[in-house]
């Protein structure tokens, strides 16, 4: 036998034997098969749909949309009214949140760099991007003054600061408060701090700095050895704040 011969003999078999299952297949499941093949209609409009649906896909995303109406995202971004940055159209929340703030009309025009230049309403600098989007219009320093001015934000920097001391702070160290000094008395205390006992090994892990050195008197001109003492961060601001 040749291949063609053997193929058509192949053929003729396999057809017979698959018509055969066809038939048996056909008289035991008849029922599902006729109603799979019956065109359904829409409960709402009527037209034809698959046998598995309801509705079909217009009505289904119209019924969708009416029910997920008032229902926000978890930040409320999408209840909120937005509008074009250039001509105050309004548009979707998703086009102001993700895309480009813009309506389609103000997306296709190209505008110069300069038109989106925009400037503190109190001292003429130029604002960030983060002063146009919360809509202060003025820049950190002025929006801070107006909040002082309206009792919005109380001022606790320089003397108004509760840890304020006669401006002690600002003072500058002498050259005799060098280095050298200063590991000097790290050996002589064995470079642990002496109020709580960290040693400089722990300081290093913690905090990613050597100890410190401390004056009892709170004077920084006075620095005679028995004056000073090994500190942790901590410990140190804890005693400054005492005096």
């Amino acid at each position: 036998m040749t291949k063609k011969e053997y193929r058509k003999q192949y053929y003729l078999t396999h057809k017979k034997e698959s018509s055969e299952y066809a038939k048996k297949y056909f008289i035991e499941h008849k029922e599902e098969i006729i109603r799979k093949h019956k065109s359904k209609k829409c409960i709402n409009c009527g037209v034809k749909i698959n046998y598995n649906s309801k509705r079909c896909s217009t009505c289904a995303g119209k019924l969708h949309s009416n029910k997920m109406k008032g229902i926000s995202k978890k930040d409320g971004c999408s209840l909120k009214k937005y509008y074009c940055i250039i001509c105050n159209f309004p548009i979707g929340w998703q086009a102001y949140v993700y895309g480009t703030k813009k309506c389609k009309k103000c997306s296709h025009i190209k505008h110069d760099k300069n038109f989106y230049n925009k400037y503190c309403i109190d001292c003429n600098k130029k604002l960030n991007n983060n002063a146009i989007y919360l809509g202060t219009l003025r820049c950190y320093s002025c929006s801070m003054k107006n909040k002082i001015k309206q009792g919005i934000y109380i001022n606790n920097f320089g003397i108004n600061h509760y840890n304020y001391k006669d401006g002690r702070g600002y003072e500058p160290y002498p050259l005799e408060f060098n280095n050298k000094l200063k590991e000097q008395i790290r050996d002589r205390d064995n470079h642990t701090c002496q109020d709580c006992g960290m040693t400089e090994e722990e300081h290093l892990k913690k905090y990613n700095r050597i100890l410190e050195i401390h004056h009892k008197d709170h004077n920084k001109n006075n620095c005679n050895k028995s004056n000073l003492i090994t500190m942790c961060k901590i410990c140190n601001i804890r005693d400054n704040k005492k005096d």
